[in-house]
């Protein structure tokens, strides 16, 4: 079976990390004390409480499975120090070139960033960024098919 291999910067890590401790300490122990007390509401096919609490619990347990795949997998990147050519965990301003003089920053995740202040490398933006230089144009199809081939110009990488 081939490994799995999730990039993630040292401060995704960690915030995993943080994460998974706060499901075991603190959540799960909500959850069983929530599920506990609607036991004693009474008949569990017709208690709302119970069914809530039991659907907040799997939705738990859901993510922290997610999380320890991606703890168990992960590949930590840490960049060269140098900021001549775009890694993972690096700041990137880029300028438009589309006709709207617009400029965007974002920093470059190994996974799950959030599309405006995180770029996920997987994504169209990220990995056409990804090992460009400053001053280097790159370009790629836009999620919405209206927007075309949109066109930036990396003005600067921190």
């Amino acid at each position: 079976m081939k490994k799995e291999n999730i990039r993630l910067t040292q401060a995704q890590y960690d915030a995993l990390v943080l994460r998974r401790k706060q499901i075991i300490e603190e959540e799960r122990p909500r959850i069983a004390e929530q599920i506990d007390i609607a036991r004693g509401f009474g008949d569990l096919s017709e208690n709302a409480e119970y069914h809530a609490a039991k659907e907040e619990q799997g939705l738990l347990e859901a993510e922290f499975q997610t999380i320890e795949r991606q703890i168990k997998f992960a590949q930590i990147i840490k960049h060269s120090g140098s900021n001549d050519v775009v890694e993972l965990g690096h700041l990137v301003s880029i300028e438009s070139l589309n006709g709207d003089n617009k400029t965007f920053s974002f920093t470059l995740i190994g996974q799950d960033g959030n599309g405006e202040t995180e770029v996920d490398i997987a994504s169209k933006l990220g990995s056409v960024v990804l090992g460009k230089k400053a001053g280097d144009v790159v370009s790629y199809e836009a999620n919405e098919a209206s927007l075309g081939i949109l066109k930036f110009k990396i003005s600067k990488i921190q």
